[in-house]
């Protein structure tokens, strides 16, 4: 079922539990760069790449969105 926004929802979601719930400051998320799909996900969400690293023998992309209260 791709395409069809169920990732896009379900990220959000975890994203507003996180910063309403759990009153986190900050989400992180980590992913492979090649897994281009993924890392367009999580900038539609409104996360944004902080760095990239080597890790589990591949690049990884380590994107962050932070809690801004009103």
């Amino acid at each position: 079922m791709v395409g069809k926004g169920y990732a896009t929802e379900v990220v959000k979601e975890l994203i507003g539990y996180a910063f309403e719930e759990l009153r986190l400051a900050k989400v992180i998320a980590e992913t492979q760069t090649a897994n281009i799909l993924s890392c367009k996900l999580l900038e539609r969400v409104g996360m944004e790449l902080e760095q990239k690293i080597q890790r589990f023998g591949a690049e990884q992309a380590i994107y962050a969105i932070y809690n801004i209260p009103a």
